[in-house]
C-alpha cells in the first residue's frame, strides 16, 4: 500500500522531496465474542520524508517539520471548494 512519491518542497516550491506515502485505509474487524458486530478501523494517512531538498539545500528534518506544520483547511475553505465542485453542502449528511 505504500508508494514512493516526489513532493513539492515547502520552501522553494520545486518537486525535489522524496517521500514514502501511506494512504488512508479502512479495515473491517468482526467481534470475537459470538456477536455479529463489525467495526471499521480507519488508519490516517502518513508520510516519511526520505531526503532533503537538493535545490534550496534544506535538510530532511527542516522539510519534515514544515510539512507537519501545514494546517488543515478551514471550514469556510472546505465549503468554498465543495461549491466550486458543484456539490451543495446543505444536502450532505
Amino acid at each position: 500500500m505504500k508508494e514512493e512519491q516526489t513532493w513539492e518542497c515547502p520552501f522553494c516550491g520545486k518537486n525535489t522531496i522524496k517521500v514514502i506515502f501511506f494512504p488512508r485505509t479502512a479495515l473491517a474487524q468482526k467481534g470475537s465474542f459470538g456477536g455479529s458486530k463489525v467495526w471499521m478501523k480507519v488508519s490516517k494517512e502518513k508520510f516519511i520524508v526520505q531526503s532533503g531538498c537538493s535545490e534550496c539545500s534544506k535538510t530532511k528534518e527542516e522539510v519534515e517539520k514544515a510539512l507537519n506544520e501545514k494546517k488543515e483547511p478551514s471550514k469556510d475553505e472546505v465549503l468554498r471548494r465543495l461549491r466550486e465542485a458543484g456539490i451543495d453542502p446543505t444536502k450532505l449528511k
